[in-house]
């Protein structure tokens, strides 16, 4: 049976470190094109604009005119035959803000949990917290940084503005934040700290990025039902959890994503054989995924160079759906949704600060809201 070779890499990795400030994109590529065939390409292309580099680096390559000419002739060459997807990682971290201080509290309901994520309360929260982080004149920077180093060893000790009430505490709307993470901190501590056992290597990799970029790709090439023969650059975080990566589209983890996350699309793949691990220079295919890689993440980053527009279109409609980016529209209280999501941060705040059930009468809560809704109007209530 025909099978399906893909070549993927990555560009902008600092593992769970998402707040490095000079490299704030994470971008992942792969490339469906055979080695034999993409050492053509890249002799082709190093003949026609004289590339004296003994391994095709997009990172090198982008810095000048010659080299943004050779990746355009290359991706134009392979279109159609490459994904890539990118990630704001500070964003990435504030969608985690979702993930492991609400969910774990909503674990215990699972319809209730399915109903925040049919409203995108996940989304907003994620926004929500994105804007507050970067308001440099609060303790938010603190308090993510805080939430970061949490996240890695899993001590409520290393997040004191989470965990722990502050003296003169900030009372701006995103307190709210804090509120939950306060008030609901036995539940959220205590479901947090099975992720050392459910894991790979006792959760060392839970903020990194490239093991679900992985996935989103695997899904992509799955699409066309054919085995695939899937070589990634060595990294350590998918060294320690692709085994887990079966792509049965009745596992567990894809059961939760259409059951709890609504996704609806097609999901699942079917490896032939365990993902390989080797190096660029041995695989011309990689270094293809280098040059898709390191330039998205550098035009995330940077502005389009005169002339390299329609290659940033190119790449543009090759970008999975599961990049992130921010999204201001979440944020609009105008709109319905929004506005419901803005009622509902605030409301689970205050059951918090009471202890109160998160539970008890939520789903009716949410219903009275959603009747009551008009434009302006409700938000002020």
């Amino acid at each position: 049976m025909t099978k399906l070779e893909v070549f993927c890499d990555e560009a902008g990795h600092t593992g769970p470190q998402l707040l490095n400030l000079d490299q704030k994109i994470f971008a992942y590529a792969s490339v469906a094109v055979p080695n034999d065939e993409a050492a053509k390409v890249i002799a082709e292309v190093r003949g026609k604009f004289r590339l004296q580099m003994p391994e095709l680096k997009g990172t090198k390559l982008i810095k000048s005119g010659r080299g943004r000419a050779a990746i355009s002739s290359l991706l134009t060459e392979i279109d159609g035959r490459y994904a890539v997807n990118a990630h704001d990682k500070l964003l990435a971290l504030c969608g985690w803000v979702f993930e492991y201080i609400y969910e774990p509290v909503f674990n215990h309901d699972q319809r209730l949990l399915r109903i925040l994520y049919q409203m995108n309360f996940h989304r907003f929260v994620a926004m929500f917290s994105y804007l507050w982080f970067q308001d440099m004149g609060s303790r938010a920077p603190e308090a993510i940084s805080q939430f970061e180093a949490y996240m890695r060893s899993r001590n409520e000790a290393d997040a004191p503005l989470l965990f722990e009430t502050i003296d003169n505490d900030d009372e701006s709307p995103f307190s709210s934040i804090l509120k939950f993470a306060r008030g609901y901190r036995e539940l959220i501590v205590s479901d947090n700290s099975n992720l050392d056992v459910v894991l790979p290597d006792q959760g060392a990799w839970v903020l990194d990025l490239s093991t679900s970029s992985l996935w989103s790709h695997l899904n992509h090439w799955g699409l066309q039902k054919l085995p695939i023969k899937v070589i990634c650059d060595h990294s350590k975080p998918l060294e320690a959890s692709v085994g887990d990566f079966s792509g049965d589209e009745h596992s567990a983890a894809m059961k939760r994503i259409r059951d709890i996350c609504g996704h609806s699309g097609p999901l699942g793949w079917t490896l032939d054989g365990p993902v390989l691990f080797s190096d660029s220079h041995e695989n011309p295919s990689i270094q293809l995924a280098d040059v898709v890689a390191s330039t998205v993440a550098w035009l995330c980053s940077n502005r389009c160079p005169n002339g390299f527009q329609d290659t940033a279109a190119l790449l543009d409609k090759h970008m999975l759906r599961d990049s992130i980016f921010p999204d201001n529209e979440i944020l609009n209280i105008e709109e319905r949704g929004p506005c419901l999501n803005w009622l509902l941060l605030f409301h689970l705040s205050e059951r918090a600060a009471a202890g109160i059930s998160p539970f008890q009468d939520l789903e009716a809560f949410i219903q009275t809201a959603n009747q009551l809704w008009e434009p302006g109007v409700l938000n002020q209530l």
